[in-house]
């Protein structure tokens, strides 16, 4: 979440007001996005970066705001 946060700073162009607070229930302690089994199993992989997966997000994102 942290690589995430920093890295919509940064498309951003600003610091995000971001709170940091303990976990609300039913949180999943520990979880690691790995995608090494299901490309095994299949041949399938991302085809977008977590960079340009956050810049199309913060871009359409920031489309649908000002046109508010």
């Amino acid at each position: 979440m942290l690589e995430a946060i920093a890295l919509l700073e940064e498309i951003s162009g600003r610091a995000l007001d971001v709170s940091h607070t303990g976990a609300a229930k039913g949180d999943v302690q520990r979880t690691k996005a790995d995608v090494s089994r299901i490309r095994e199993a299949t041949g399938w992989q991302p085809r977008t970066s977590l960079r340009d997966g956050l810049e199309r997000m913060w871009s359409w994102a920031s489309g649908r705001v000002a046109a508010r």
